[in-house]
């Protein structure tokens, strides 16, 4: 089905992410795989050992981190903005402070713009179309105590990427958003999350 296409996936080690890289890569795509952790890295290089697999250890919330992304992959067609974290314990806004505030949206909207900045203008010129998948949650549309400006930002990414499909489509570009529920991860163990007797295997 990505016979050809060349695919940014964000968090692409491990989690969601690295079943979408893992997917894609199934698929005949080539994969740039963006992680902070380098041994989720290794790990997804060993599983799939493809050579339509290349792998960047960056945090994506870092000041020219998306230029850097960009340039990795100068004929990307298809960019996964995956990354998103709730950074901390469920904490009541009203005992929050700002700094956390700055925090959340740095992992949760500002590298989505910064990186869907960097990449959508190749994928415009170059004139072969060309898809954006946004990862937010079902959180920004039930809502979640405890986590309310996570909530906020990620219901932020739906509306960004609402708004851009309508600036895109012209140019065949897809701009599709995402909003799983809780799903195993890394981040999200199940023990954590949800009762024994509750878990589907």
């Amino acid at each position: 089905l990505l016979e050809g296409r060349d695919a940014i996936v964000t968090g692409g080690g491990a989690g969601i992410g690295g079943a979408v890289s893992e997917a894609f890569l199934a698929h005949g795509a080539a994969v740039l795989a963006v992680d902070l952790d380098g041994e989720a890295l290794a790990a997804l290089r060993e599983r799939v050992g493809s050579a339509d697999l290349q792998t960047l250890e960056l945090d994506v919330t870092a000041v020219g981190t998306a230029e850097l992304i960009a340039a990795a992959a100068p004929e990307a067609d298809v960019l996964v903005n995956n990354v998103g974290h709730f950074l901390r314990p469920p904490t009541l806004f009203a005992a929050e402070d700002a700094p956390a505030w700055e925090a959340q949206r740095a992992i949760n909207l500002e590298h989505v713009l910064a990186l869907t900045r960097a990449v959508l203008p190749g994928m415009i010129e170059r004139g072969r179309g060309g898809s954006v998948v946004n990862l937010t949650t079902v959180e920004a549309f039930r809502g979640i105590p405890g986590h309310a400006v996570y909530s906020a930002y990620k219901a932020a990414v739906v509306a960004f990427g609402r708004s851009l499909a309508l600036e895109v489509g012209e140019h065949g570009i897809r701009v599709n958003d995402i909003a799983p529920d809780v799903v195993e991860t890394p981040q999200l163990p199940y023990e954590d999350w949800v009762e024994e007797s509750e878990r589907w295997r």
